[in-house]
């Protein structure tokens, strides 16, 4: 199948754009993961560390099973929303490659348009490292929280 120029232009038009749709679903569902795990787990210390909550040793094992397990099913996700971010970039940088993005000259002079790091290495910002330094400083916060509550120990 022969595809003419401005086909060609226009189909990698409309998979750039909804590459960078994507990408920033994937960026808005991390966000709004961490701005949920987070509230939800801070009113759990609420509710934990109030003064007249005795909690049993059955309901302590159950308590701190259910932070690890729901903790580990959050970073679980998290990491698989940043591999899905990472391929969307990854095909958007091929994508802007060939329509000449990274090319000196072509639309600025003696310069390309976007850096040249941006198509070697898509994906290696910091939003993810930020997404999860919040959620590790929550588990900590909650850990400590009910710990110096006497909830745990």
């Amino acid at each position: 199948m022969d595809i003419n120029s401005q086909d060609k232009l226009t189909i990698l038009l409309e998979i750039r754009k909804e590459r960078l749709d994507q990408a920033e679903k994937v960026r808005h569902r991390a966000f709004q993961v961490v701005t949920w795990v987070s509230g939800i787990f801070f009113l759990l210390t609420g509710y934990l560390t109030q003064e007249k909550l005795t909690v049993s040793l059955p309901q302590k094992f159950v308590l701190i099973l259910s932070v690890i397990l729901a903790s580990g099913i959050v970073i679980v996700y998290i990491n698989e929303l940043e591999n899905g971010f990472k391929t969307q970039l990854r095909i958007l940088a091929k994508v802007e490659t060939m329509l000449g993005l990274y090319q000196s000259g072509l639309f600025c002079q003696d310069e390309s348009l976007f850096p040249e790091r941006w198509a070697q290495n898509p994906g290696s910002g910091k939003f993810f490292s930020f997404i999860k330094s919040s959620l590790a400083l929550v588990f900590v916060f909650v850990f400590v929280a009910i710990s110096l509550k006497g909830v745990l120990f």
